[in-house]
């Protein structure tokens, strides 16, 4: 039996939650918005193996010569549909922290250690979740991770211990 091809679309909600994130945390003012394609499948689904329910597709020379975009973001329409704003902006704001501003069209990698920002605030499984999670755009990152620390991880002053 033949294979489906994925059928994809531009998905102007992830670059326009990009743009919000952008403005909302210093670390992405490098990150030139811009350069991200998103696209959504419309045809499959969400393969049940996936770790994250994203996937960065990225473009170097000579592709790069024609397409104008770094970084192409692919989501799911069954996954995107179902997540929650805060879910949606978590995903977002994950897909931005692996692409390297000083070098378009790569990738930082995308494990615990430099995903740890987003287990910290939003727990191990977080990508999976698609609705309940603090919205990165109404509060800040890291006072999420501050409020789910355990109390032996703060200082007097609740903040974070180094």
């Amino acid at each position: 039996m033949p294979q489906t091809k994925p059928e994809w679309e531009e998905l102007p909600e992830f670059i326009a939650i990009a743009r919000k994130i952008k403005g909302k945390y210093a670390k992405f003012d490098e990150l030139d918005v811009d350069m991200i394609g998103a696209y959504v499948c419309i045809n499959k689904d969400l393969p049940p193996k996936k770790d994250l329910c994203y996937e960065i597709q990225t473009s170097k020379e000579p592709l790069a010569f024609t397409n104008n975009k770094s970084w192409g973001v692919l989501v799911w329409r069954d996954d995107w549909d179902e997540r929650d704003d805060a879910a949606k902006a978590a995903l977002v704001h994950s897909a931005m922290m692996q692409m390297n501003p000083e070098e378009p069209g790569k990738l930082f990698s995308c494990d615990y250690k430099d995903q740890k920002e987003m287990v910290a605030a939003f727990g191990p499984f977080w990508s999976k979740k698609r609705d309940g999670l603090a919205n990165l755009l109404e509060v800040d990152i890291e006072r999420t991770i501050e409020e789910n620390l355990p109390p032996e991880e703060l200082t007097e002053d609740g903040e974070t211990k180094q």
